[in-house]
């Protein structure tokens, strides 16, 4: 609504590091494939922030 995209870096940040507790859990209930699944979304969410703190 305000159009105002200022801290939307740290958003996907912090939603790349709950992927990758989720990942984590999911690992440690041997669900590998979905555990794997969530440790690559973090790694993508966590690229993604760097790219757009650094060029925003």
């Amino acid at each position: 609504m305000t159009h105002d995209y200022r801290l939307n870096f740290l958003m996907i940040l912090f939603l790349g590091l709950f992927m990758l507790t989720l990942g984590i859990n999911e690992f440690r209930r041997e669900r590998k494939l979905y555990g794997w699944f969530l440790v690559g979304a973090f790694i993508f969410s966590v690229y993604v922030s760097i790219q757009s703190f650094i060029f925003v």
